[in-house]
């Protein structure tokens, strides 16, 4: 849908060719120490990018943008106290995870060095799981998205229209709750997201501000036949 405009108009996108390299390092230490690291580059021969109606753009179409390189790093670790004092029956690993993209900037043409849409510098999560052999669980995370831009000209200012300007960064609060009957596969969990109702904007592409963000609370009941044990 991106490469055909609403009217049916062929938008003559080329194909997005890219080189990606990664190098990275894994330590596991038994059950409860896990670590993970990773470098990588992705260097584009041409990358396609949604528009905004802002650059007069045709709703619903995309844009040839030619080279950019992306470059950065990737930590996760999960980190399990219960599993380093050998709790038998009792699980509750700590996983951290963080992506750095210092670079993510278009090479060559008019937007030589400018940094890309949609790339944020930094995301970072952070989850904490319990969960005991009796069946209950609980867990909670959080995920944080830095600033990012929303337009090829890196446009800093929001536009009364929404359309450019600079995304916020914001962060959300997930929790759930869970019991689970093994020998019947039946379990009863509920959940709730974005807990602090703090509304964000996602996107301002193509045709203005796209909120996100809107609490919800949920149940349910699921049951797996044949259940594990039976």
């Amino acid at each position: 849908k991106d490469a055909v405009s609403p009217s049916g108009q062929n938008l003559q996108l080329d194909p997005e060719l890219s080189w990606n390299y990664e190098l990275g390092l894994r330590l596991i230490q038994r059950r409860w120490l896990q670590l993970e690291a990773a470098g990588f580059l992705l260097d584009f021969e041409n990358q396609i990018i949604p528009p905004s109606e802002a650059a007069g753009a045709v709703s619903g179409g995309a844009f040839n943008s030619g080279r950019s390189r992306h470059a950065g790093v990737e930590w996760s670790s999960s980190f399990d106290l219960a599993g380093l004092l050998r709790a038998s029956r009792v699980s509750a690993p700590l996983i951290l995870s963080y992506t750095y993209l210092p670079l993510a900037a278009f090479v060559g043409g008019v937007y030589d060095g400018g940094r890309l849409p949609y790339a944020p510098p930094h995301m970072v999560s952070a989850q904490l799981r319990i969960s005991h052999a009796l069946g209950l669980s609980a867990q909670v995370g959080v995920v944080f998205v830095g600033a990012q831009l929303a337009d090829k000209d890196g446009t800093q200012i929001a536009s009364q229209d929404g359309l450019v300007g600079e995304i916020p960064a914001y962060a959300t609060v997930d929790a759930r709750v869970e019991y689970r009957y093994a020998r019947a596969g039946l379990s009863f969990y509920l959940a709730g997201k974005n807990l602090t109702a703090q509304t964000y904007i996602a996107s301002r592409a193509p045709a203005g501000i796209q909120p996100a963000g809107f609490l919800q609370i949920f149940g349910g009941c699921e049951w797996t036949w044949p259940s594990p044990r039976s």
